[in-house]
């Protein structure tokens, strides 16, 4: 399925302004300018709780911009793989930023975000092949009260450019919440990107193992 914003604005006060209940994968096109802003709570129990929000594999392309308002939880999500090839993409979120529960990939474009949660996200825990943030081309800049970047898996870093603030930077000093700049479950890979992180936790955290190769 595709869907084409083309100098669209969407606003739900009573849920996701865009939600996809069943599709094997979606792509979400962009042309011109474009925005969605969704409602500012969810219940508990509510599973659809993002501005964008997928039920499926979600890819995002195309040259034009969009403008998320996550106004009661996260900003985009997808329950399966997300992957951001191209576009501009600017974020608000209440909570998370971008979040691709299996795996969540940036290959391209330009995303900003700015949250009360965690910027980049993939928290899956039920296959250790999943639940990794992997960046390999484009432009990442986060800011965010939690962590930068957190996967439960891996964050593998191959290309692109990053910038993290986390929890005030480290200036503020650290806070009860985690704010750390990166954060990989299993192991954290950089191979020839440019990352920059001022965090109020760890800078680059990793429960297995981190390994810096090449990039800067």
């Amino acid at each position: 399925m595709v869907l084409i914003l083309d100098g669209a604005t969407i606003t739900d006060t009573a849920g996701p302004a865009i939600e996809v209940t069943a599709a094997d994968d979606v792509v979400l096109s962009l042309s011109g300018d474009n925005a969605v802003s969704d409602a500012s709570s969810y219940e508990d129990s509510a599973s659809a709780n993002a501005a964008v929000y997928a039920d499926a594999d979600l890819t995002i392309t195309g040259q034009g911009t969009l403008k998320v308002s996550g106004n009661g939880n996260d900003g985009i999500t997808s329950t399966d793989d997300l992957h951001v090839l191209s576009g501009t993409l600017d974020v608000d979120a209440a909570d998370d930023g971008l979040r691709g529960k299996d795996s969540l990939t940036v290959a391209g474009g330009t995303v900003s975000v700015n949250t009360g949660g965690d910027g980049l996200k993939s928290d899956q825990d039920a296959d250790a092949t999943q639940g990794y943030v992997h960046i390999s081309g484009g432009t990442v800049g986060v800011t965010s009260a939690g962590d930068g970047i957190d996967a439960h898996t891996d964050v593998v870093l191959t290309g692109g450019s990053v910038g993290v603030t986390s929890g005030g930077g480290a200036a503020a000093g650290k806070t009860e919440t985690s704010a750390k700049g990166l954060k990989a479950g299993t192991f954290l890979v950089a191979e020839g990107a440019s990352v920059e992180v001022d965090s109020g936790d760890d800078a680059l955290h990793s429960t297995g193992a981190l390994r810096l190769s090449s990039g800067t």
